[in-house]
C-alpha cells in the first residue's frame, strides 16, 4: 500500500510540474504574441508610426482582406501580426502616403483560430492557437486546470462537421507523453473532475479522495493513509451509490475490490 501512495504522490508532482511548464511556455508565447496566423473575424489594431490619423481598428472579413482607409483592403489571412504590419506599410509606401512607414499590428479579438475549454477549470471559454503546435497540455494549463492526480477524464471533441471521432483520455495519458498532441482549430476540450471515493473510520486521513484509474479499495486506505493502530483490514464495508443517487446497503468490502465512483469506505477496527 505505501509503493501505491508513494507512485500516486510521484504522479501529483509530475502534473504539478508539467502544467507548470505549461503555463510558462503558454506566458512567453503570449509575450511575444507573434506566431498567432490572422484570420476571418479576428479584429486587427493598425497604428502608423507618428501618423495618428492612419491609425485604425478593423475586423478580417470572410474574403481575408482587412480595410485600411488609406491604401483600401490588404489581404491577411494566413500572415502573422508582423507580416500584415509590413504588409500595409509596403502598401503606404508604394502608394505614396508616406516615405518610410512604421507599422505595427496588434490582434486584440481572436476568432478565427481557436479552441475551447469547459468544465473544471479555472478559466472555462475560448482560447486562441496563437502559437505552432499549442498543445492539449498548454491549452489546460492556460485555462487553469489543476489536477492533483490523474483520475480526471478529458474529453477532445472535433469541429462541427469534421469526420474525425472524438478522443478520451485521463490526465495520467497526458502526463505519460502518449497523448498528447498539437490541436486543432475549432475543437473543444471538456475536463471532467475525477470521481470520488469517501474513506472513514480507522484511517490516518479520512476523507474524499480522488479516484485513480483502477484504484482498489486497499489503494484507496493508502491514499487516506493507511491504517490506524487499531484499523483492520479485515473490517471493511462499502457504501455503492444507486444510479438514482441514493446509498445502497453497506457491504463488506475485499481488499482487492475495484472503487466506484462515490463509494464510502468505512475501516473498522480489531476486536483486540
Amino acid at each position: 500500500m505505501m509503493t501505491r501512495t508513494f507512485r500516486s504522490a510521484a504522479i501529483a508532482r509530475l502534473i504539478a510540474m508539467l502544467l507548470g511548464l505549461c503555463l510558462a511556455a503558454a506566458a512567453s508565447a503570449q509575450a511575444a504574441g507573434g506566431d498567432y496566423l490572422v484570420g476571418p473575424g479576428d479584429v486587427l489594431k493598425v497604428s502608423v508610426y507618428r501618423q495618428a490619423d492612419l491609425d485604425t481598428v478593423a475586423m478580417v472579413a470572410p474574403d481575408g482582406t482587412v480595410q485600411i482607409g488609406s491604401v483600401g483592403g490588404v489581404k491577411v489571412d494566413g500572415l502573422t501580426a508582423s507580416d500584415v504590419g509590413r504588409k500595409i506599410a509596403d502598401r503606404l509606401k508604394s502608394a505614396g502616403i508616406l516615405l518610410n512607414p512604421t507599422v505595427n499590428v496588434l490582434v486584440t479579438e481572436y476568432h478565427s483560430r481557436t479552441i475551447s475549454v469547459l468544465g473544471a477549470v479555472a478559466r472555462p471559454g475560448e482560447l486562441p492557437i496563437d502559437r505552432p503546435n499549442l498543445s492539449i497540455t498548454e491549452a489546460l494549463a492556460r485555462a487553469g486546470a489543476n489536477f492533483e492526480r490523474g483520475g480526471a477524464l478529458i474529453t477532445i471533441v472535433p469541429p462541427t462537421g469534421s469526420k474525425q471521432a472524438s478522443e478520451t483520455m485521463h490526465v495520467a495519458d497526458l502526463v505519460s507523453g502518449g497523448r498528447n498532441r498539437p490541436l486543432r482549430p475549432g475543437e473543444s476540450i471538456f475536463v471532467q473532475a475525477a470521481a470520488m471515493v469517501f474513506v472513514r473510520g480507522e484511517v490516518q486521513r479520512p476523507g474524499s479522495y480522488p479516484i485513480d484509474p483502477g484504484m482498489t479499495v486497499d489503494q484507496a486506505i493508502a491514499v487516506a493513509g493507511g491504517l490506524t493502530p487499531r484499523g483492520s483490514a479485515g473490517h471493511v464495508r462499502v457504501t455503492h451509490q444507486e444510479a438514482a443517487g441514493a446509498p445502497a446497503a453497506a457491504v463488506r468490502a475485499r481488499l482487492r475490490d475495484p472503487v466506484q465512483p462515490n463509494d464510502t469506505l468505512v475501516v473498522g477496527s480489531r476486536l483486540f
